[in-house]
């Protein structure tokens, strides 16, 4: 059985352990007969679900997400319940649907730093960028003070618009106030990355890894640094491992994977990981130009024999995976 990674499982004992408060006051409220205490209990009640509701939209299961948070009431729940209907809409792809409750959300609450969030969030995954950072830009307006994620979310358009050395001032800043965040680590490492600073790249990505927080995005930007530092073998090892833990997330991993196998000269391997990957993300343009390199290199004669450091590596790497056996 595959080791679930420690956010995953963190993930799931918050879910497990809001359940269990749920069924708790449940209880109370069957067994209550005063109708203040009922009305309390209720929203309570509410409260409960909408946090199981952003949870499971953590874990990935965001038709039970969205579910959760159409049942919550307008009247008490409202802005809450747009914004966790309206991620788990992003997510799923629904992206006119989402764009819809936004505005009817925005109307009934300008605002709401929240929804102003949300909707930079949408704008960005549809690649209007100048959009997303104008909405970053109002949600930071109605942020309370304490709050940090609209200011990450500025940086993160900012550095898609290719401000990235303003984008790093502000991730930076982040990471100072907040070293316990990884996201902030992992948004800061791939901007390091962007500017060409590998080593610190390197650096930020651990630190995250270091929090208990893993995603295939880590090791696709792990594996890219190692290798623009030239270190094949480590950059192979984290794609590796990132491939085995989230086989399904990032299409970049088996672009990577296929492209070092490439440089290695084992062409056979890198076709077939490409293709394992075109399977899985059927319409990734990354993987289908990488393959067409591949079919480039099959046409030298002498283009599907490993070079002699590509022989070192794999057998670096066999040694590293099946090394010495316990007696």
């Amino acid at each position: 059985m595959t080791k679930k990674e420690p956010l995953i499982v963190s993930n799931y004992k918050e879910l497990q352990d809001l359940n269990k408060r749920y069924l708790k006051i449940q209880r109370r409220l069957e067994k209550t007969r005063s109708s203040i205490t009922q009305l309390e209990l209720k929203e309570h009640l509410d409260d409960l679900k909408e946090e199981m509701g952003w949870k499971l939209l953590d874990l990935g299961e965001y038709e039970n997400g969205l579910a959760l948070y159409k049942s919550l009431p307008w009247e008490t729940h409202g802005e809450g319940k747009y914004n966790g209907m309206v991620r788990a809409l992003v997510e799923m792809q629904y992206y006119d649907e989402a764009r819809r409750l936004l505005e009817k959300g925005l109307k009934e609450f300008p605002e709401s730093y929240v929804l102003w969030i949300a909707r930079g969030v949408l704008d960005q995954r549809l690649g209007y960028n100048l959009e997303s950072l104008r909405c970053f830009q109002f949600a930071l307006k109605y942020t309370p003070e304490g709050q940090s994620e609209a200011l990450f979310n500025v940086a993160s358009a900012l550095s898609e618009l290719g401000h990235r050395e303003e984008a790093l001032k502000v991730l930076q800043d982040l990471v100072r106030k907040h070293p316990e965040e990884a996201r902030y680590l992992v948004g800061l490492a791939a901007c390091s990355l962007d500017m060409g600073y590998p080593k610190d790249a390197v650096k930020y990505y651990r630190m995250a890894r270091k929090t208990g927080y893993s995603t295939a995005g880590i090791y696709q930007g792990l594996c890219c640094a190692y290798s623009d530092m030239g270190l094949k073998k480590e950059a192979m090892e984290e794609a590796l491992e990132g491939l085995t833990k989230f086989p399904d997330e990032d299409p970049g991993l088996y672009e990577n994977m296929g492209e070092l196998y490439l440089e290695m000269g084992w062409i056979n391997e890198s076709r077939d990981i490409l293709n394992e990957g075109l399977k899985r993300f059927p319409k990734d343009e990354g993987i289908k130009e990488m393959l067409s390199k591949v079919d480039d290199k099959s046409d030298d004669p002498g283009g599907n024999k490993p070079t002699l450091p590509g022989l070192i590596l794999f057998m670096a790497l066999l040694h590293k995976k099946f090394g010495k056996r316990k007696p």
